[in-house]
This record gives C-alpha cells, structure tokens and sequence, in this order.
C-alpha cells in the first residue's frame, strides 16, 4: 500500500465520520428546537391561565370594590343631606332626628364592615367625616332651634361638604375616572 491509498482511506474514514457527526449534530440540533418548542408551549399555557385567573380574580374584586365604593358613597350622601335638613329645622324636627339617626345608623352597619375594600387614606376620610356628621346631628339635638349659626353653617356647607366633594372625587379616581 502507498501513501496515497492511505490517504484515501484516512479521508474516507474521515469522511464517514465528518458525515455521520454532521448527521447526529443535525438531528440533536432539531431533537432540541422541538424539545425547547413543547417546553416552551406548556410554560406559555400556564402563564396564560395564571393571567385569567388573575384577570378574574382582578375583575370580581373591582366590581366588589366598585359596589362598595358606591353603597358607602350613597349612605354618607344621605347622611350629609339628612343633618342639613335637621341643623336647617326643616319640617318636623322629631321626624327629622329619627332620620338622621337611622341613616347614621344605616352607615355605620354598613361601612366598617366593607372598609378592607377602600384605600386607606380614603378610608379615613370617611371616618373623619362620619364622626364630624354625626358630632353636628348631636349638637343640633342638643342645642335645638339655636343650633343655626355661622359655625354650622360654616361646619355643615363648608368643611363637611367639602370633604364630601374631596371623598367624591377620590372615588371617581377610584373608578378609573379621569378628574
């Protein structure tokens, strides 16, 4: 045997093995792409049931929120309109009475138990405003037609209905509305 037939056999073993490893690169290669593609597909369906269950979950939560924001908004409203009527001695002052005390009453059954769903800061508005209303309606009970003064006046028109607006607008916000 010369060299030359050495040669040959050397590259055609080399050949062999050059091809066979190309082979072997080439299907390990496509055995991952295929591989890495499942994976891929099954963390991408679970992340997208985690995000509609989130979604869900974020959607039955705002609604609550919103319900709650509108309950809690619609009971401090009756309050206010109920102790401006009472400090103002329109009509019956004993009906009068009976009906801010039952809309306090109706408040106050109501909104500490759904609190946890109102931001915090919100949260103590109300309370704030609650306590403030509540003080007013005792005064006017207490002091009787001499109650209307400047300082109710100022109290209920002023500082009560101004935090009223102020827990108004933070709801919209709340809500998504744009102020």
């Amino acid at each position: 045997m010369d060299w030359e037939g050495v040669f040959r056999i050397i590259i055609a073993g080399l050949g062999a093995v050059g091809g066979a490893a190309v082979i072997i690169f080439g299907l390990s290669s496509w055995l991952g792409k295929v591989w890495a593609a499942r994976i891929l597909q099954n963390e991408k369906s679970q992340l997208d049931q985690m995000n509609f269950e989130y979604q869900t979950k974020f959607s039955s939560l705002h609604q609550k929120r919103a319900e709650v924001v509108a309950e809690t908004y619609s009971l401090i409203r009756d309050v206010y309109n109920r102790v401006c009527d009472y400090a103002a001695h329109n009509g019956n002052t004993s009906e009068n009475r009976e009906k801010v005390y039952k809309s306090i009453s109706s408040l106050t059954n109501y909104y500490p138990k759904r609190r946890i769903f109102i931001n915090k800061k919100i949260a103590t508005k109300i309370d704030r405003l609650r306590t403030d209303l509540e003080y007013i309606a005792r005064e006017v009970e207490a002091e009787g037609e001499e109650y209307y003064s400047e300082n109710m006046y100022s109290r209920i028109y002023g500082q009560a209905s101004e935090a009223l607006t102020d827990l108004e607008n933070e709801f919209r916000v709340l809500l998504g509305e744009e102020i």
